[in-house]
């Protein structure tokens, strides 16, 4: 918990006020801080627990009062009760480490994508995120490597320098097939044919079959699953 914590302050942080980041961590903070309480009551509870339970054994060889036996019995119920609530929230914390880990994954992954001049950082991120192993340290930072255990840094750098990547990133230099692709890259966002405004079945069938990759963001930008339209 004591990680998660760190993890949690440290990106908070780092999140430019008032951004949906920043909301994120803070909301994450109380249900974190939700299910560090529910694990001290339960201590508590457990002792009850056992109090009553010995109340009860001691009513099978000297019998309680009719009434005392009521209270006693329906305490017991109510206990049980409570007794699940708090494990129900305490195991909600590994989901919720789980999500505030792959959230930091994308946050730590976007400012790798940046610092190599990423047109769209969100675009890098979603190509590879699937290909991205995190873990916390104990002082609260994350620590992203490719899932082969090498750097997403070499890797992100690799991407500039292929043909099916390199216009989604910005140089100071540009042959003339790259600035084609960056121009035609730049025409097909604005004029997105799985956007809305600019439907067009024909063109959506034309980048599928010519452009995969293309297509998977053009997809992803305009708010669509590209499973949906055949690629993984």
């Amino acid at each position: 918990m004591r990680k998660l914590q760190n993890t949690l302050k440290n990106f908070k942080l780092q999140a430019d006020p008032g951004t949906a980041d920043e909301l994120y961590f803070e909301q994450r903070e109380l249900d974190l801080q939700e299910s560090i309480d529910a694990e001290r009551t339960l201590v508590s509870l457990k002792d009850q627990i056992a109090f009553i339970e010995d109340l009860l054994e001691m009513n099978v060889k000297d019998p309680l009062p009719q009434e005392v036996y009521i209270r006693v019995s329906s305490e017991r119920r109510r206990l049980d009760s409570s007794q699940k609530q708090l494990k129900t929230k305490i195991d909600n914390a590994k989901d919720l480490e789980k999500d505030i880990q792959e959230k930091a994954a994308r946050i730590g992954l976007r400012k790798i994508a940046e610092q190599a001049g990423a047109i769209n950082p969100d675009i890098i991120v979603t190509l590879l995120i699937k290909e991205t192993s995190s873990s916390i340290k104990e002082d609260g930072s994350i620590s992203l490597t490719t899932n082969l255990g090498t750097s997403l840094k070499d890797k992100v750098n690799l991407m500039k320098g292929t043909p099916e990547y390199g216009y989604l990133f910005s140089e100071n230099k540009k042959t003339s097939t790259q600035q084609n692709q960056r121009e035609n890259y730049n025409n097909l966002t604005k004029a997105n044919p799985w956007k809305r405004e600019f439907l067009s079945l024909t063109k959506q069938g034309v980048i599928i079959r010519n452009n995969p990759d293309l297509a998977r963001q053009l997809i992803f930008e305009a708010g669509h699953n590209p499973e949906s339209y055949g690629l993984s």
